[in-house]
């Protein structure tokens, strides 16, 4: 399976008084990938989200029609480490590692998800990763992109 990892990192400073950091990761789905999933380490999930403001999550559709549009929707993400419990602002929630996948949120043929899914077969949530998954419902590429 292949797969694409960006990294970005930017020191943004305000009014000259105090620095704040912002990194963010992101996960790119192919064409080619489409039915299967690209693995999301908790170890991301723990660093980007695990603490008490969570992360940004922004998930898109790109290159699905002929006029090049994007398509995306964007939410908060809160994952504990000790409970393997995680809730997004949409108001889903769930346990990862629990046999049974659930879906963080959607975007039309692209997934944040907990489960596995190989050659668009479902196969359960198998251990504590995520995954962004790219259905067939589209001819699209998927793309994840967490923010601290």
């Amino acid at each position: 399976m292949k797969y694409t990892i960006l990294t970005l990192t930017a020191i943004l400073f305000s009014t000259g008084l105090y620095a704040a950091e912002d990194s963010s990761i992101t996960y790119v789905s192919t064409h080619a990938d489409r039915s299967n999933t690209i693995t999301v380490s908790e170890s991301v999930i723990i660093q980007y989200c695990g603490d008490g403001d969570g992360c940004m999550v922004q998930l898109a559709m790109a290159d699905y029609n002929t006029a090049g549009e994007i398509a995306s929707r964007v939410n908060t993400v809160y994952y504990n480490e000790t409970t393997k419990r995680w809730r997004v602002s949409n108001d889903a929630s769930g346990n990862t590692n629990n046999g049974s996948t659930q879906h963080l949120f959607s975007a039309w043929a692209c997934y944040f998800t907990d489960g596995i899914y190989i050659n668009g077969a479902n196969q359960g949530d198998q251990n504590a990763n995520f995954g962004l998954y790219n259905s067939t419902s589209y001819n699209a590429e998927c793309r994840l992109t967490i923010h601290d």
